[in-house]
């Protein structure tokens, strides 16, 4: 998923809807670039305890709230 033109694509539809919505996004938790370092290292899947698989789709950090407390802050 590309965060940036998700955004883009709801900025259009709210423009030719005549919409006016504040968008934010948020980036930072998109860890693939390092999954292989990141099994290397031994790490485990957060909730079961089980080791990464070879392959995943998607890797992410888990950023909390604070970001999103700020974008709504900010009028998103």
């Amino acid at each position: 998923v590309n965060p940036q033109a998700c955004a883009a694509a709801l900025q259009a539809a709210c423009d030719q809807a005549g919409v006016a919505l504040n968008i934010a996004v948020l980036l930072g938790d998109d860890l693939q670039p390092q999954f292989k370092q990141l099994s290397n290292l031994g790490l485990h899947e957060m909730f079961s305890g089980a080791s990464l698989p070879p392959m995943c789709v998607s890797t992410n950090a888990y950023l909390g709230a604070p970001g999103i407390v700020e974008a709504l802050r900010l009028g998103a």
